[in-house]
């Protein structure tokens, strides 16, 4: 009986050993890389631990590192075949190597037997992306065309417009209008086909058309585009980018000088939107903006508002008119705006390279009666924005006021909001919003008038 039992147990560690020996799948590898961080933040979710952006880089930092081990670990091996090349190809772009990536999704489109079938789409798609990330453009433009040809009927609206975007941001104006034409023309295939998602990306291509052909100079042609736009979202009910036509439109005209023909446009938009947008709450949103737009378009080259501040924190007091001379950004802000915490990373930088350029940024906000969820008092939410401002290192100064004159004066109904002034004291831009394109934005209309005399 003895011996059976050590005859059975010698099996069933030999089992585990040979078990735990066998690698795992390409797949498997995969999976647990693509997994790692949903994990983590999972685990940070359950045990209720603190979590910040630091952590966020840390883990996906992880993630990257993991991915780029089990991808070695897979290419090591002399068995791959078919779908093991897609997923060591996704372990690599996980891995952020590249051109790794590239060459592993080449060999598995140079396999492709039937089973891998259902990636070959996903492959192609990804060495469009990928050779644009490396700035290969001529290979994205191959992958593109070889996508089309083997995939005729597979969406290709969106991936058009990331090449259009891209060749946009090289300053290949004519390759940019080409590629954002055919994405348009995709998106209307793709809704005629039922695709709702096409919707945006119609207007996103004809968003790029319009702005590609104000950069060839080409100004009739960009505003029939702009109101073409404007009359289709009409047409189609579609609210939000009826305003958003109009607002670009209007962008353009003001950039371009032609300031009575932007309020026009506007005021022409805002008259017919709530005839034919009824639904309450898109009217209220809608309206809301077009309101805003019309507002900061009658401001645009006007001499600035006065501020009215009550607490100056970080520099002296000081008027607009003081500051003449002197290119200003206005960033109104509150410390409880996600968004507005998200700027301060730009605004600290632009403060240290342009400040003795003869840039001045001012951090505009009001008393809101709270701080962290807690009531205060003005006085203790002066002391909170203090220590606020320590907390964050910002190295310009911030204006408190104690009512909301200044914020009606400027028309600040959504945050962050900035409001750039010229030397002569004017008002030159104004952005709403944040974000990586708006930063690009925001840093060029700086330099721009730092430039101008």
């Amino acid at each position: 009986m003895r011996k059976t039992v050590l005859f059975f147990c010698a099996i069933f560690y030999l089992c585990v050993s040979l078990s735990a020996q066998t690698p795992k799948t390409a797949a498997a590898l995969y999976e647990d890389a693509k997994s790692f961080s949903n994990k983590r933040f999972a685990e940070f979710e359950r045990r209720k631990l603190p979590f910040n952006d630091k952590q966020y880089e840390t883990v996906l930092k992880e993630q990257s590192e993991l991915a780029a081990k089990y991808a070695a670990q897979l290419a090591a091996r002399n068995n791959l075949a078919g779908a093991d090349f897609y997923y060591l190809a996704e372990l690599h772009r996980l891995g952020e190597k590249y051109e790794e990536a590239v060459a592993a999704y080449r060999a598995f489109l140079a396999t492709n037997p039937a089973r891998t079938a259902p990636f070959t789409a996903a492959a192609r798609m990804m060495l469009v992306a990928l050779n644009l990330r490396l700035k290969h453009s001529e290979d994205a433009e191959i992958a593109f065309a070889e996508f089309v040809q083997a995939h005729p009927n597979a969406p290709r609206a969106e991936l058009a417009l990331v090449i259009a975007a891209r060749f946009f941001d090289n300053g290949d104006f004519p390759k940019a209008l080409s590629y954002s034409r055919t994405s348009f023309q995709a998106s209307e295939n793709e809704m005629e086909k039922g695709l709702q998602e096409a919707v945006g990306t119609l207007f996103g291509s004809g968003f790029l058309i319009a702005q590609t052909q104000a950069a060839l100079k080409l100004p009739d042609e960009a505003v029939k585009t702009f109101l073409g736009l404007r009359q289709r979202a009409f047409d189609q009910y579609q609210a939000l980018y009826y305003v958003e036509a109009a607002s670009r439109l209007a962008d353009y005209l003001l950039e371009t000088n032609r300031k009575p023909e932007a309020v026009k446009y506007l005021e022409e938009t805002l008259n017919a939107l709530p005839k034919r947008f009824t639904q309450p709450q898109t009217q209220t949103v809608a309206l809301k903006q077009l309101k805003r737009k019309i507002f900061q378009a009658r401001l645009q080259d006007e001499p600035a508002p006065e501020l009215e501040i009550a607490a100056w924190l970080g520099r002296e007091p000081a008027t607009l008119k003081d500051l003449q001379g002197r290119v200003v950004l206005l960033d109104f802000w509150a410390t409880w705006c996600g968004p507005c915490i998200a700027a301060f990373p730009h605004l600290t930088e632009w403060h240290k390279k342009y400040e003795t350029q003869g840039l001045t940024i001012i951090g505009v906000t009001h008393y809101y009666g709270e701080g962290d969820g807690a009531e205060l008092t003005p006085e203790a939410e002066l002391e909170f924005v203090k220590t606020f401002k320590s907390r964050h290192r910002l190295p310009y100064g911030l204006a408190v006021a104690d009512n909301e004159n200044t914020h009606r004066a400027y028309y600040v109904t959504n945050l962050p909001m900035a409001v750039l002034l010229d030397r002569a004291g004017r008002i030159r831009f104004t952005q709403v919003g944040t974000g990586p394109a708006a930063a690009k934005e925001l840093a060029e209309q700086i330099e721009k008038l730092l430039a101008e005399k």
